[in-house]
């Protein structure tokens, strides 16, 4: 899934979360109705869902439900821009996702920023919105709209002077090359740290995919196909921010030093 960011003044209710990021980031995905990339999606809202309660069968609804030649692949649970995400909206998005007939690999929670979930692992999917908050510069965050797979941040230089988005847990990368060189502790998250988060995560994608695909077989299904195509794009987006972290904080010991070594290392 996306990661947009959208200033959240525009926000002031659900149906302002459902028509201006939902539908919207749905959409640059290729999830829109008719014939698509993925295949035929029919994208469904207020989808009755039948649920056990005791000795009773309810009807609970799920604010949309995206289907791709007639197979759900994607809930998503919609809040209010000012509403906090709580560990029971996340268990409720998921059980929507595997309360269905077939159930739905993935689970979204939005209210304003996404929370994407693998449905089966109840597991997050963290790879975009941890770029955000550790590699994302605080300039696109949060009064500008921003794409972070389709973003590059900048040529080396601004990148490497600018101030994360998350500054309570993660350290820049001119802080970290003046900590470095001063021999000082931190309890912010290192840029290294990031990064080898990241090469860790693109690896353990892609070994996912790798193993996806000698099950499918010769003929795997068009949703697998694309599946797949986009989780080796964000194993390569993964990719990209280790490698930026890493060169952010070399450039910034040249910068800081003169050594031509840290630049060699930055660029190469």
């Amino acid at each position: 899934m996306c990661c947009r960011i959208i200033l959240r003044m525009e926000l002031y209710s659900e149906a302002d979360v459902v028509s201006k990021v939902v539908v919207p980031d749905l959409a640059a995905l290729g999830y829109v109705e008719g014939n698509t990339r993925h295949g035929r999606v029919v994208i469904r809202h207020e989808y009755p869902i039948t649920a056990q309660s005791g000795r009773e069968r309810k009807t609970i609804f799920a604010d949309i439900v995206v289907f791709v030649d007639d197979v759900p692949v994607i809930v998503v649970d919609a809040k209010n821009p000012r509403q906090f995400l709580t560990d029971n909206d996340r268990e409720q998005v998921g059980s929507y996702a595997r309360l269905l007939d077939k159930i739905a690999p993935y689970a979204a929670l939005c209210n304003g920023p996404w929370q994407v979930y693998d449905s089966i692992r109840k597991q997050q999917i963290k790879v975009l919105p941890r770029i955000v908050a550790s590699s994302y510069r605080y300039q696109r965050f949060p009064t500008t709209r921003g794409w972070a797979e389709m973003m590059r941040m900048c040529d080396l230089p601004t990148y490497a002077d600018e101030q994360g988005s998350d500054i309570q847990q993660f350290m820049n990368v001119a802080d970290a090359a003046r900590s470095l060189l001063d021999g000082t502790d931190t309890a912010l998250r290192r840029p290294a740290e990031n990064s080898a988060w990241f090469a860790r995560t693109a690896r353990r994608i892609l070994d996912l995919v790798s193993k996806a695909e000698a099950a499918a077989g010769k003929r795997p299904s068009r949703e697998l196909q694309t599946t797949v195509v986009d989780l080796k794009i964000l194993a390569a987006v993964a990719r990209y921010h280790s490698h930026r972290l890493h060169a952010g904080v070399q450039y910034n010991l040249y910068k800081q030093t003169g050594d031509a070594a840290a630049l060699d290392r930055a660029i190469r």
